[in-house]
């Protein structure tokens, strides 16, 4: 893979180098393309789960999907580990910094269900996600944010404060740590 990689980018540095002045692109070590190749699997593999889980839905329990992905919370202790174990990795250096990635995807997903729980507890249209996502893809900062939020999300329970509007009760099946 190492050796791949290499040579990827070599041809990217002659193509890039033909409009102008020589370009260098730094090549991974084998650690940093085992994270990134660990940070893409779990990705898959969480995105494949989501879709089955739907689908299971679908056929079982129409709109159950829904609910649960919204409910998707951490507890404190599980939060707190996984940010505590994604700063040690990005602390050891470049080469551990994809595998600091792989800290943070459950918390990704949980502030993604957590603004989608937002937007239903304001009555926001849908437009508000296609914002959102579109912003979040586009600016790193808001990434890190959003599992700011995840964590703090641990410790206070955002949705609980939101849902305690008259009207307006969270479902003991929808308390999950």
């Amino acid at each position: 893979m190492v050796a791949f990689f290499s040579e990827f980018l070599g041809a990217l540095e002659e193509q890039l180098s033909k409009e102008g002045q020589p370009i260098v692109l730094p090549r991974p070590e084998a650690g940093q393309i085992a994270g990134m190749l660990g940070a893409v699997t779990a990705t898959m593999s969480v995105l494949c789960l989501l879709l089955a889980r739907y689908w299971q839905a679908a056929l079982y329990n129409p709109s159950g999907f829904g609910a649960e992905f919204k409910a998707l919370h951490y507890s404190t202790a599980v939060s707190s580990t996984l940010a505590v174990a994604a700063i040690a990795l990005w602390g050891l250096g470049e080469q551990y910094r994809s595998w600091a990635m792989i800290c943070l995807l459950p918390l990704t997903f949980a502030g993604l269900a957590l603004i989608h729980a937002r937007v239903e507890a304001l009555g926001q249209s849908k437009g508000w996600l296609t914002w959102f996502y579109i912003i979040w893809l586009l600016f790193d900062p808001v990434k890190f944010v959003l599992v700011l939020f995840v964590i703090a999300d641990s410790w206070i329970n955002f949705r609980q404060r939101w849902l305690k509007t008259p009207g307006k009760e969270l479902d003991k099946h929808d308390e999950h740590d």
